[in-house]
């Protein structure tokens, strides 16, 4: 049931006014220290002046100052002294200003025999003198509206006040400056007497910030509302809010069980009392410029010159004398010689509401005629080809004027350029009004329209409207018996599910392989065997994938289908990357990008970019390095500026989890937080699948900054998403992961029974070989060399770390930057081990690779173990550099997190794992700290002991003399 609406709809803070909120406040500062200050704050109407002041009011009584408030209204232009009178209800005005000059402003009254002039200077120093004799905020808003007499008294206070402890404080419309209020702005500008203020409208991401302000969300609200909402209010403010009253009057917006809901978006209610105002602007107008406005209206939002004199058919001079009335009355602008504006979207709608139906179809049909008679000209000149954007206007206009065969054929002409152009908005747009047409006419469905509006769809992250088109494509295909119809639709659903349930797409995948298989087309075929392909990587199966990719590629090359190859290639490079082969797939990704770059296929080029970026920060983990982080960040931000670009949503979040994978991974974490949970916003609101390459994104973050309660249960998160889509790659991506947080919480046998339960037992591959070994089992077993070193099995951690090392170099060239993250967990194994000279040349590798790449997360951890071994070396010198060396990498990384509390617990947990300061506490006695006053070394003597062996089989089985092993046993003992 439906809850009725419990809080107003007022943005309870201030949205994108810090900046001019911070300097009112210096000012307020110097005034206090007897430097009187004026300040202008300007702007449109509704643009938040008040607001503002607002705030600062509150400032200026938390610091006890007085406040005195004057307000102009419309009616007070010719009444002197208005705003003083209104100043004078001010609840403390009683304090500052006297009976007898409030009777002097009412009535004027002075000496009979005294100048006008004099009369009003004298009354002028009187009131100043009141005015300015104490700490004081004084205010006068809305000056367009003061009377003139009021704003002489305004100027000739501005020259009263360096020395006085009050901050004058203005505020009026930009737009709406009259004579009067024109001269005091030029003197104030003249003699630098004032610091202006303007305001200008909120931006997208500030308004959304505004809107979940309004409702309480713990989210940014959907970005489509918001883009709607955008599109009519240009990011006013008021009119955002009467815009939202709007639609929770109307029932658009509605609280259910305690949370905001809304219906479909479909066109945003104009508020009545924006409504009104534009009604009172209009009804000012002479009748002709009326007529010429819902015109300018039934065009659009802006318009050409010689389009709204060709639709109007009124000459020249007289047109522009209409539009002068429009300005004049504030309700359109003149933005370049030849084209104009309305000065709000709620302005044109507004007019074009007052419209009747029967009106707009005639006005829309005189457009249409007028944008005819023009491409006619513009085919002339362009030798027979009419330009996409008018192909768009004639649809529209078309449309709206019930001409549908000429809509059907514009809306065709727009749509297929928007296809080409990649801008699935407009595609849907244009097919939307091409299918309505169709409808209209009586035509029967058309299955590459509904296909075509389904894929652009699925770009825009609609699942819902991307899955009816495409079964309604289905449908008609199959009804019309055209197998390739519906090889295509079958094609296009199955890559659409992938984006839900991988066995639902592989399911649509293999019946669109069988369908052609009977084409007798080898590019369908091809483009099968690659989409079959990836589907066998993304179930953790890339050899099966490799095959399919190859025999798709084989067939491209044949035809000499370049761009068949590069899709190819660019599948072929995932194949080897998750297949544990990273300087194979990103070699393949850049050949791919490289193509895609030149033929202009900005979709592809997106996701190779995507996938470069991730690169780096897999070679951290298991495989040989192939690009500095810096390389993969510019190759993320590229991809990310690509994907907004298009209007790809489930790609933007893509491109936006690469490059915050490869942020974490430079130490970028401010950044990098961000974008991973931008990301996971955008994929939970489309329900994409890569909600769980969010959800890892945030874990493995918080894990890097010590944060595991936080990482624990994105990565549970992660593993159920994976789960729940059928994606075997993520569910063992997203559990090893989780094990490895289970790890540093110390619970070892939940780690033990989550990589059971994921990955069985399987033997360790000690050697290269021609078995696969893809990353998910790389990463595993990464996770198991720090569960040994956890459980003091240095051997055993050494064991998988030198396995994994020789895969990750297995083929590659000897300059190639080997795996830090591999050589550091060999060097710390080496070092439990005492096998210290062994150790130091892995963690100097470590450390020489991390610089490389850029890795600075791992080197402060490669400097801290570098400051143990130091320390087990007895070179106290050295152990402080590399302590020191660590805390300024700490630091360094702290700084990138905006947020207090997890700046501060990061510091927190980077210090509590390095090695205390070793001249104040040696390594015997640090180590001694715990487990019953016995070391690390002497814990795994004890097991020994506890198994009855001698101290020669303990000195052999731990690479000790038989002394050492001696030694040890009689401090147990001891």
């Amino acid at each position: 049931m439906l809850e009725p609406m419990t809080r107003p709809i007022l943005c309870p803070v201030l949205i994108g006014r810090d900046a001019q909120l911070a300097a009112l406040v210096r000012l307020l500062d110097r005034a206090r220290a007897g430097h009187g200050q004026i300040a202008l704050i300007s702007g449109e109407a509704g643009i938040g002046k008040s607001r503002l002041v607002g705030e600062v009011k509150r400032h200026a009584a938390a610091l006890g100052l007085q406040v005195l408030q004057g307000r102009c209204f419309e009616t007070d232009r010719t009444l002197p002294y208005a705003p003083l009178l209104e100043l004078w209800r001010s609840p403390s005005a009683e304090i500052a200003l006297p009976t007898e000059l409030l009777t002097s402003l009412r009535g004027r009254a002075g000496d009979a025999d005294e100048p006008p002039d004099q009369a009003t200077r004298r009354l002028f120093e009187q009131l100043a003198k009141r005015l300015f004799s104490a700490e004081k905020l004084l205010i006068f808003e809305d000056l367009h509206w003061c009377d003139d007499v009021t704003l002489d008294f305004l100027l000739f206070c501005t020259r009263q006040l360096a020395h006085r402890p009050v901050l004058l404080l203005l505020t009026y419309r930009s737009d709406e400056v009259g004579p009067g209020l024109g001269r005091l702005l030029a003197a104030l500008d003249r003699e630098r007497l004032a610091s202006e203020m303007p305001l200008v409208r909120l931006s997208q991401p500030e308004t959304a910030n505004m809107v979940g302000a309004i409702f309480g969300l713990t989210r940014a609200p959907q970005v489509d509302f918001v883009e709607a909402l955008y599109a009519l209010t240009d990011g006013n403010p008021f009119f955002v809010e009467e815009v939202l009253k709007t639609c929770v009057t109307e029932g658009d917006i509605f609280q259910l069980g305690g949370h905001w809901g809304r219906k479909p978006l479909s066109q945003l209610q104009i508020p009545r009392t924006v409504q009104v105002a534009v009604q009172q602007r209009v009804a000012h107008l002479t009748p002709p410029a009326r007529e010429l406005l819902s015109l300018a209206a039934v065009i659009g939002q802006q318009w050409r010159f010689d389009l709204l004199q060709a639709a109007s058919r009124c000459d020249e001079h007289a047109l522009i004398l209409l539009l002068k009335e429009g300005i004049a009355a504030q309700l359109i602008t003149e933005e370049a010689p030849d084209h104009f504006a309305f000065r709000h979207a709620l302005t044109r709608q507004a007019i074009y509401n007052t419209l009747l139906a029967r009106e707009q179809r005639l006005l829309h049909h005189a457009v249409a005629a007028a944008l005819e008679d023009m491409a006619e000209s513009e085919k002339g000149q362009s030798g027979g080809v009419a330009t996409s954007s008018r192909c768009a206007s004639l649809a529209y206009h078309c449309e709206l004027a019930a001409l549908w065969d000429k809509a059907l054929h514009y809306a065709r002409c727009a749509g297929e350029e928007a296809q080409r152009l990649q801008a699935p908005s407009a595609i849907v747009e244009q097919f939307t009004r091409a299918r309505h047409a169709m409808t209209q006419l009586g035509l029967p469905v058309d299955a590459a329209l509904l296909r075509a509006r389904g894929q652009a769809y699925e770009m825009l992250g609609d699942f819902a409207a991307a899955r009816a088109d495409l079964e309604a494509a289905l449908a008609a295909a199959q009804a019309a018996d055209d197998p390739r119809a519906l090889w295509q639709s079958l094609l296009a659903l199955g890559f659409l599910w992938t984006s839900r349930d991988f066995a639902r797409a592989g399911a649509y995948f293999q019946e669109a392989l069988a369908a052609a298989r009977t084409l007798n087309d080898p590019a369908a075929l091809g483009s099968t065997l690659n989409r079959i392909g990836n589907w066998h990587i993304n179930m953790d199966d890339p050899r099966t994938g490799q095959r399919y990719h190859e025999e798709a590629l084989a067939i491209f090359q044949q035809m000499g289908d370049q761009a068949g190859v590069a899709t190819t290639l660019d599948l072929l490079a995932g194949a080897a990357h998750l297949g544990g082969d990273l300087r194979l797939g990103m070699a393949l990704y850049t050949q791919a990008a490289q193509h895609f770059r030149a033929v202009g296929d900005r979709r592809s080029l997106t996701s190779s970019l995507a996938w470069l970026a991730f690169g780096g920060p897999t070679a951290l983990n298991v495989m040989v390095a192939v690009a500095p982080l810096a390389r993969c960040i510019d190759a993320g931000k590229e991809a990310l500026q690509l994907a907004h670009a298009i209007q790809w949503r489930p790609g933007e979040a893509f491109a936006m989890l690469a490059l915050s994978f490869a942020y974490s991974a430079a130490g970028v974490y401010g950044e990098a937080l961000t974008l991973a949970q931008r990301a996971l916003q955008i994929t939970q609101e489309v329900e994409h699948g890569w909600a769980t390459v969010a959800s890892m994104a945030l874990g493995t973050l918080y894990l890097d900054l010590g944060q595991y309660a936080l990482a624990q249960q994105h990565l549970e998160d992660a593993v159920t998403w994976a789960r729940h889509g059928n994606i075997a790659f993520s569910t063992r991506n997203a559990a090893s992961w989780l094990a490895l947080t289970h790890v540093r919480r110390q619970a070892f046998d939940q780690a033990d029974r989550l990589l059971a339960a994921t990955f069985g037992e399987p033997p360790l591959p000690a050697t290269p070989g021609d078995d696969p070994f893809p990353l998910t089992q790389r990463l595993s077993w990464a996770v198991r060399a720090e569960l040994a070193l956890a459980r003091n099995d240095a051997a055993r951690a050494c064991a998988i770390s030198d396995a994994l090392i020789s895969w990750a170099q297995a083929g590659a060239d000897d300059n190639a930057v080997v795996t830090p993250r591999l050589h550091f967990l060999r060097g710390v194994g080496l070092l439990r081990q005492r096998r210290f000279d062994a150790s130091a040349d892995a963690l100097l590798i470590a450390q020489r690779s991390a610089v490389d790449l850029g890795a600075r997360p791992l080197l402060w951890r490669i400097e801290a173990a570098l400051a143990e071994l130091a320390a087990a070396l007895g070179d106290s010198d050295g152990a402080d550099a590399h302590i020191a060396a660590a805390r300024a990498l700490i630091d360094a990384l702290a700084a990138t997190l905006p947020d207090p509390a997890l700046h501060d617990a990061f510091l927190s947990h980077a210090a509590s794992s390095l090695p205390i300061h070793p001249a104040m506490h040696p390594p015997a006695a640090i180590a001694r700290r715990t487990h019953a006053g016995l070391t690390a070394r002497e814990l795994e003597v004890a097991a020994l002991v506890a198994q009855g062996r001698s101290d020669r089989e303990i000195a052999e089985m731990l690479v000790l003399s038989k002394r050492t092993a001696s030694t040890h046993v009689g401090n147990i003992l001891n």
